[in-house]
């Protein structure tokens, strides 16, 4: 776990991020080796490069308004909404808006 989180504290996972021009601030918040905890803030009109999901993931929106990209189409999503991506599946996220964003990830094994 990153030594931002405290036991025994209330937080706000939007207060470990800030926005910064242009550019993506990221916190990973807990990594293990098939999970992941990731926090973003995305300054106004900064995307997320599209790429491969690398698990399977679960995206909260904890402040502002961006547009995910998901196989081709678009969603806009909101604070207090929450958009799942499968692995192995291509996404994007472009912060209309100011956004921060919390992401969930859970790398499954292969099945051999």
């Amino acid at each position: 776990m990153n030594s931002l989180i405290q036991p025994g504290e209330v937080f706000k996972l939007k207060e470990y991020v800030s926005y910064k021009e242009g550019l993506i601030d990221k916190q990973i918040l807990a990594k293990t080796e098939g999970s992941r905890l990731v926090i973003m803030a995305l300054a106004e009109d900064v995307t997320l490069a599209e790429h491969t999901a690398c698990g399977n993931a679960i995206l909260f929106v904890l402040e502002g308004e961006g547009t995910i990209t998901y196989e081709g189409q678009e969603y806009v999503i909101h604070e207090g909404e929450n958009f799942y991506f499968p692995q192995g599946q291509m996404y994007s996220v472009k912060a209309n808006k100011d956004l921060k964003i919390a992401l969930v990830v859970v790398i499954e094994e292969e099945e051999k």
